[in-house]
């Protein structure tokens, strides 16, 4: 697979598209991706004792630039390109497509903050230019393919990402007294709120927030542990255990989640 990148519409190529102009990112023009990215977190150090203590740590936003050369088959194309170039991404968030490597991943990108687009079109042609842009990925995850888990009383989830993968589910049944889910190592997430037939309860392991068809509710979890699908995973257990009555347990896409 070539190397192509989708920045809210606009494509970027590892080479000269078919059309014959376009955005032609450079041998080393793409940085960032491949890249890992910058840990961040707390250090105190260990008085009396070798070392610092054991602290979470977590990561920054990824950063991924893009440079190269922008080719026309026209001055009036090249002006084109150019107005779609600098008024990419302005003051808005997008999605940004990679196909790299054999496969294609997706993430959340806006404009790299403090640092400007650049257009310079080649004072002697008017049909190329050089181009470079940095784009913030707040969240710096990367998502592949998405993989249904039908409606069941429990579930074994798995992906095939190389980082902890966070799941929605959804619950249906009738269940007046409410219910559980439970997970690996006695962990829990109990909702008293009644669930009737026709209700959908969202249940997004990555805010721990509840959801009853689409709106947010608040006050109806009393224990709200979350817990996600690491990588390699044979599958993790997400099981329903209602106080009374009945009801199912699915999630309709776990994402392959990539670092």
């Amino acid at each position: 697979m070539t190397l192509r990148a989708d920045v809210a519409g606009l494509p970027f190529w590892g080479h000269l598209p078919t059309a014959g102009y376009g955005f032609v990112i450079d041998t080393e023009g793409l940085d960032g991706l491949d890249d890992g990215v910058v840990v961040k977190g707390e250090t105190i150090s260990r008085p009396s004792q070798h070392g610092d203590y054991e602290l979470p740590t977590y990561l920054e936003s990824r950063i991924v630039s893009l440079s190269g050369n922008c080719l026309a088959d026209s001055p009036e194309r090249l002006g084109t390109l150019r107005r779609q170039f600098t008024g990419l991404l302005v003051g808005s968030v997008g999605n940004v497509v990679f196909e790299h490597l054999g496969s294609t991943v997706w993430g959340r990108a806006g404009l790299a903050p403090g640092v400007q687009k650049k257009f310079k079109v080649d004072a002697a042609s008017s049909t190329h230019a050089r181009f470079q842009l940095q784009l913030k990925f707040a969240d710096p995850r990367l998502f592949g393919d998405s993989k249904p888990f039908a409606a069941a009383t429990s579930l074994s989830l798995r992906h095939y990402g190389n980082f902890l993968s966070l799941p929605v589910l959804e619950v249906t049944g009738s269940m007046p007294s409410g219910y559980s889910v439970n997970g690996p190592d006695g962990r829990k997430y109990t909702v008293t709120q009644a669930l009737t037939t026709g209700q959908t309860h969202r249940i997004d392991m990555n805010t721990g927030r509840l959801y009853r068809n689409g709106v947010l509710q608040v006050g109806w979890v009393t224990r709200s542990e979350t817990w996600g699908i690491p990588a390699g995973s044979l599958g993790v257990a997400y099981t329903l255990a209602p106080v009374s009555g009945s009801g199912l347990i699915s999630a309709p896409s776990v994402l392959d989640t990539f670092i």
